[in-house]
């Protein structure tokens, strides 16, 4: 288990085989949520999100 400031990363993917993440986040409902990641078309998914960095 990863804790938000856990600095993780993983190399190239040099096969021809397909390679698969996920990510999976929980939290109080009690607690703030970042509005950036919520509703039917999240700004963080898309070029709005997009502040001159490579990806």
């Amino acid at each position: 288990v990863f804790s938000m400031f856990t600095m993780h990363a993983s190399s190239d993917n040099r096969s021809n085989r397909i390679r698969l993440s996920s990510d999976s986040r929980y939290q109080l409902a009690s607690q703030p949520v970042d509005e950036r990641w919520i509703g039917d078309d999240p700004p963080i998914h898309g070029i709005r999100a997009k502040r001159g960095m490579i990806c």
